[in-house]
């Protein structure tokens, strides 16, 4: 990889995580704001989104997307599909991970965490698409389907 493709996956991988908290906050921007105006309180929803965009996604991001990204990469699957398709499935697998941790409840027992369970039926295809809108910005930035050779013609 040329240092410009590294540059690029490295700018990906600063920005990809917090962007389905970006792009939830810029969405829903327009159902808060009330009558006087845009206030604090949008302003605080919309930093807390992102914040735990972030504090969800780097993680994430470190641990299984760089690896995923090197993978990918080796094999050559460096479209756009793959990439979309590689993010809904990690959403996926973080959510079945975080559910199966086993949760302390307060009569002093280990067990799964039912409160999750309960509403996977929403949870699912939303890990799913925050995990697919992360791996398109990721692609849209890095562009690992560009090798970063120019020929002349």
């Amino acid at each position: 990889m040329t240092n410009s493709m590294w540059l690029r996956a490295v700018l990906g991988f600063l920005v990809a995580p917090i962007t389905p908290g970006l792009l939830a906050a810029i969405l829903a921007a327009p159902f808060r704001i009330e009558a006087i105006g845009f206030g604090l309180r949008e302003l605080s929803e919309a930093a807390w989104i992102i914040g735990l965009s972030a504090v969800l996604g780097y993680p994430v991001t470190v641990v299984f997307g760089v690896p995923l990204f090197i993978f990918l990469r080796s094999r050559g699957w460096n479209g756009l599909p793959v990439y979309v398709a590689a993010g809904a499935l990690l959403g996926l697998v973080i959510y079945v991970v975080y559910v199966l941790l086993p949760e302390y409840s307060s009569n002093g027992s280990w067990g799964l965490p039912t409160k999750f369970l309960n509403t996977a039926a929403v949870q699912i295809p939303l890990v799913m698409i925050c995990g697919a809108v992360a791996a398109l910005f990721f692609w849209l930035i890095a562009r690992p389907d560009r090798s970063g050779l120019v020929t002349g013609h």
